[in-house]
This record gives C-alpha cells, structure tokens and sequence, in this order.
C-alpha cells in the first residue's frame, strides 16, 4: 500500500476539516481486533491481519481528512477482514489438526469442511462490502468542490488522473474476468467521458467525477468477479504465498488484485534496459510470473507499464508492455486474459517532486485479477 502514499496525502489535503466527533466504528474496530481468534491471526494468517490492518490505517487518515463517510466503510471493511483472517486461521489450525491427530481424522476433517464453507461465506461477504463500499460512494459523494487556490487545484488534477488510470485498471481487469459484468458498459462509459474532459485539460479538475468513475469500474468488478467464479474461485492467499516465495517482488493486495511489482531500480534487477528491450533479469522474472499465471488459470493478468516522466502510451512504453506480455504468454500464460496499460508517469508511488524518489516511479507491475480477494 505504500504505493498508493501519495494519493492519500492528496486526498487528505482535499477534504480535510477539523472538530469531527471520534466515529462509533473505531470503538467496534478495537473489539473487533481484540477478540482471541483475531489476535491469533496475527501470525497463522498474517496477509489478511495485514490487509485488515492497513484498513484500520486507511479508516484514520480518512477520519484525520474529515471524510467521516469513508472512515465508516473503511471501518466497517476492515472488521469483515479481520474475521476473515480469523476464520483463515482458523482453517489452518484444522488442517494442522487433521496432519498430527490421525486417530480423530474423521472429526478433523468435519471441521476442516465446515471453516471451508466459512470461509466460503466470509470472501462473498468481502466482495460484497467493497461492492458497496462503490455503491455508497458513488451516492455519498461530497458536495461538488468548488474554486480553490492554484497549488491545491494542481494537486486535484494529479488526483484526477491518478483515480482515472485506477479506474481503467479495474473497469480493464473487469473486462478480463466477464466483458458482460453488471454494470461495466456503463461505468466504461463514464470513464471514457471523464478521460476525454481531463486529456482537455481545460476548466476545473474534474475531482468528484474521476472518484464517481472509479468507484463505477470497482464495483464492476466486483460483480465481474462474481461472475467468473460464482463465490468459489482460487485462493488469493495461495497466490500471493506463491508470489511471495520467488523472493524480490514484495506482492501485495489492492483493490485492482494481486500486485507483482518489477522496479527498474537497482539496475541490476531492472526488467528492462534503457530502451524496450528485456534484460536477463527481465525474462527470468517475467518467466517465473507467467508459470505462476498457468498455475492458477483463473486470474487474469493485467500488465502495467509506469514510466517516471512522460504523457501516457509512448511509444517506448508500449514496447516495454508487449514485451512483458509476449515473455508471460512464452512461460505459460493464457495469451486471451492479459490485458495491457500504459499510464505514463500519471499514477506515481514515490513523490515526483522529489528527485531522489522520482525515478522509482518507473516500474513494471503484473497484477492478478481473480474471484478471491
């Protein structure tokens, strides 16, 4: 999440009050984190301890901001994921129970299938509080934002095109999982108007349409990952553990997927060299993701080319994208679920201002989109 640091500060500077009273969620977040079952979580299901964790984060920054409608939706997310850790962790106490118990197998595995089935139940819940997280959203957004002073509206216009290249990504990968998703022609829709008022340039930063529109092509998504897997799709946590084990990527969960980031610094371990061409670094890499993405067929992939100064699909970057796309179909995966983007330096990591973090914005991220979050 470190990566999405600079648009939460934009934020924050966008809606920020002071004198709000302390929301209600954050007394139930405290019990909720509280509980036994949450805190063993901690260490038998650390990723999505850490997911709900970053939650909690996110629902404070939120509260600092003012934003009390946010900070409740987060909140309320980030219990949901801490009793989905609990109930992941619970799951894997009754597979190590069935491995060292065998002469109460039967019983082990009649618990085994009953946190399945809980399991079950608590991804479709997720994946129905982000859809509606979306939804509210879309319906609360706050009042239009009106003139403002020549630094701040410039910070709006870096957070336009930021919620625009995350929405084409979500609006993108739900296009990958069901092109009929509910809701995705519509929201596509929205984002081409929106795109073609901010590639203008002209007016005010179209702040509150760019979030509108972001939270249209989310929750297409959500519905699209319905869709492809009817609430019983692949493990995320076995993904990202299978991530996790090639070492040097630091995969993490955002709300477009699972992320596999290739930095082209150090040099060393870049994917590229100066111009499109992959290095060995590269191929090997992009080789181990794509064995990855055969592995689990039922994510799709989402390739995305970042650059650290420069408009959106040059010409370098677009060869750096179908690069990175032709070595992941070589390795194994399926060459009709990847889909492509270059947003040029409009969605950075690291302050651009800052010369010495402004060339770790040039990166290569691999994102599997899937039915289980």
């Amino acid at each position: 999440m470190k990566r999405l640091a600079l648009v939460g500060s934009l934020a924050i500077a966008l809606f920020a009050c002071s004198g709000t009273p302390r929301p209600l969620i954050f007394g139930r977040l405290d019990e909720a984190r509280a509980e036994p079952a949450v805190a063993a979580a901690a260490k038998d299901s650390p990723a999505l301890f850490t997911k709900a964790e970053q939650l909690r984060k996110r629902a404070e920054e939120a509260y600092s901001a003012g934003d009390l409608v946010s900070a409740d939706l987060l909140g309320e997310h980030a219990i949901a994921t801490y009793h989905h850790a609990a109930a992941s962790a619970r799951l894997q106490a009754a597979k190590d129970r069935k491995t060292k118990e065998t002469d109460r197998v039967t019983r082990a595995v009649e618990r085994l299938e009953a946190d399945e089935k809980a399991r079950v139940v608590i991804d479709r819940e997720a994946d129905k509080i982000e859809g509606d997280i979306a939804v509210r959203r879309e319906a609360l957004a706050p009042a239009v934002s009106g003139p403002t002073d020549p630094a701040r509206e410039a910070a709006r216009w870096v957070a336009v095109r930021l919620n625009l290249v995350t929405a084409d990504a979500l609006c993108t990968g739900a296009e990958l999982l069901a092109a009929k998703a509910k809701g995705l022609a519509d929201a596509k829709k929205a984002l081409a108007e929106v795109q073609a008022k901010a590639d203008a340039g002209k007016g005010d930063a179209p702040i509150d349409a760019s979030t509108r529109v972001r939270a249209l092509c989310l929750h297409a998504l959500t519905s699209a990952r319905d869709v492809a897997v009817s609430g019983n799709g692949p493990s995320g946590d076995q993904l990202l553990a299978d991530l996790s084990a090639m070492g040097g990527l630091s995969p993490m969960r955002d709300e477009r997927g699972v992320v596999a980031t290739l930095s082209m610094i150090p040099a060393g371990d870049a994917p590229f060299d100066g111009g499109s061409k992959l290095t060995k670094a590269g191929k090997d890499r992009l080789g181990a993701l794509g064995q990855v993405a055969k592995t689990h067929p039922s994510f799709a992939l989402l390739v995305i080319v970042h650059s650290a100064s420069g408009a959106p699909n040059s010409a370098k970057d677009k060869e750096r994208a179908a690069a990175a796309k032709q070595a992941l179909i070589d390795a194994g995966a399926d060459a009709g679920k990847i889909g492509v983007q270059v947003p040029g330096a409009q969605a950075p990591a690291y302050d651009p201002s800052d010369a010495k973090l402004k060339a770790k914005n040039e990166r290569l991220e691999i994102i599997f989109v899937g039915g289980a979050k």
